[in-house]
């Protein structure tokens, strides 16, 4: 039987979510987890639809894939997703990075769990995570 990536490696693997006001925003955190190594890879997508309260007030942040599409619809603001891999290890870090990088008072920053996958990629995505301990 196969061990569960948790178990069988000491850097356990996570994927992060988190959300960006628009595609420049979010090009930079992820450039920024990326040179740092807080993220083997990084992924934006750019056409999706967040529904929440804030500040007693429920609001829809949607963007189009494209912009003329904008004008014809009831759009508040827009906002792209970001899918990042890193280990479990670095998320605080990852936080912070995305928290100072940020236009949001509170970005969404969460974690799940991989386990398991690809060997081979989780251990390319482990070793593009290595930081160097000063």
């Amino acid at each position: 039987m196969t061990k569960p990536i948790a178990e069988a490696n000491d850097a356990e693997l996570v994927v992060g979510l988190s959300t960006a006001s628009n595609n420049e925003e979010a090009q930079a955190i992820a450039e920024h987890l990326v040179k740092e190594r807080l993220a083997a890879c990084v992924q934006i997508i750019p056409a999706i639809q967040s529904i929440y309260e804030w500040k007693g007030t429920i609001e829809a942040r949607t963007v189009t894939p494209h912009r003329h599409c904008l004008q014809h619809s009831q759009v508040k603001s827009s906002e792209v997703l970001i899918i990042m891999k890193t280990q479990r290890a670095h998320t605080q870090a990852v936080v912070q990075a995305i928290k100072a990088k940020h236009s949001y008072d509170v970005p969404e920053v969460v974690f799940t769990d991989v386990v398991d996958g690809n060997a081979d990629y989780l251990k390319w995505a482990r070793d593009a995570t290595q930081r160097s301990v000063a």
